[in-house]
């Protein structure tokens, strides 16, 4: 098998070769279809570079129709095209604007089945990332399938890690208490990862699934963690991200002073890692830390609240201190919540039915989840 699931019999095609061999030709898009029994849609996707991998008989049939050769359709593989993309860590660079797809396309372009396993595996990590953090944890299971079977042969302890590591924080995104065992695994592996932020980011996960398990305590001991080793790298998307994590922690212990301490330190960094996502975040974070603290809010507090309210958010992990603002403020939340509902997690809809004193409910979510120590 090659990337993305397609097999050794499909090839990448090259968009503007095929551009001026139908040139050449004469032969309009519809008649080409005809010739090679696909739809005119599919010669249109070829064209235009939304398709890039041809099955061999329809290579076959192309290239017969435009009397050309197969290689002159083809795009050249180049090897050391994917070890740039590598070095350069494209996808740390593109995360900040959400360009998870951007980064999968460029990893599917520049693979190559010549690639050593190493390389495959590298490459795949990639591809497991962009793909979980796009919502599409199927494809990044598949991906991080392929890494098992070439790591289980390489023996590379540091690939093990982020096996390990992504296996884990996908496990922990659909709520599944085995991520504990996956993550703790990448952390006893910690000394092979290949940078400091890796560490960071397996901590913050940590951090986070601990915080939801209701120990807080370890969960703050693993963001403090993250946060460090975030400095280290010199990583502002990434600080951000611990900021948000820390002020979700401090919310729950009541320690609402380092709750907006927090919030300050997470704006810094949002605005120099340009992360406008992480920005609102950080603001949305701070609502209920300043109603507790009788602070009012500020127009920047009500413009982003006002977003959520409309539905028009899209990181649903804030949704759970955001409603339970409005349930202690008094405001309206059954309609915010009624928008958000289906994409809420278990674990918040049970933070939420227990803010609102449901706690039978609160407990059967809990229970099912076996966060013991959440049970009321």
């Amino acid at each position: 098998m090659d990337m993305n699931g397609h097999g050794m019999n499909n090839y990448k095609i090259d968009k503007n070769k095929l551009q001026e061999k139908i040139r050449q030709s004469g032969m309009k898009q519809s008649l080409l279809a005809h010739k090679i029994g696909v739809s005119e849609k599919t010669i249109s996707r070829w064209v235009t570079g939304k398709i890039f991998f041809i099955k061999h008989h329809n290579l076959e049939a192309l290239s017969y129709a435009l009397n050309c050769q197969k290689n002159d359709l083809l795009m050249l593989e180049n090897k050391e095209l994917i070890h740039t993309l590598l070095d350069e860590e494209l996808l740390e660079k593109l995360s900040p604007y959400d360009n998870y797809e951007m980064v999968e396309q460029i990893f599917l372009h520049a693979f190559s089945t010549a690639l050593d396993d190493e390389t495959k595996c590298k490459a795949y990590l990639v591809l497991a990332n962009a793909n979980w953090k796009n919502k599409r944890y199927k494809e990044a299971l598949d991906y991080l399938e392929k890494v098992y079977i070439l790591v289980s042969e390489l023996k590379n302890d540091s690939l093990w890690f982020e096996y390990y590591y992504q296996l884990g924080t996908i496990e922990s995104i659909n709520g599944e208490l085995k991520c504990i065992e996956n993550l703790n695994k990448a952390f006893d592996l910690r000394s092979y990862a290949s940078t400091p932020v890796l560490i960071g980011k397996l901590s913050n996960n940590l951090g986070m699934m601990y915080r939801e398990m209701g120990e807080l305590e370890t969960a703050l001991t693993y963001m403090n963690e993250a946060y460090r080793y975030f400095e280290i790298s010199e990583k502002d998307y990434n600080l951000c991200i611990a900021c948000q994590g820390l002020m979700t922690i401090y919310n729950e212990l009541e320690n609402y002073e380092e709750v907006l301490r927090y919030g300050q330190l997470g704006r810094h960094y949002s605005r120099k890692s340009h992360y406008d996502q992480g920005y609102e975040n950080i603001v949305l974070y701070e609502l209920l830390a300043m109603y507790e603290l009788n602070e009012s809010l500020t127009e920047e507090h009500e413009t982003v609240l006002s977003k959520v309210i409309a539905g028009e958010y899209k990181d649903f992990f804030v949704l759970e201190l955001v409603i339970i603002y409005l349930i202690r403020s008094s405001q309206e939340y059954m309609p915010t919540l009624n928008i958000y509902n289906k994409d809420l997690s278990e674990f918040i809809k049970g933070m939420i039915f227990r803010e609102v004193g449901k706690n039978q409910e609160a407990n059967d979510i809990f229970k099912g989840l076996s966060f013991n120590q959440r049970i009321l």
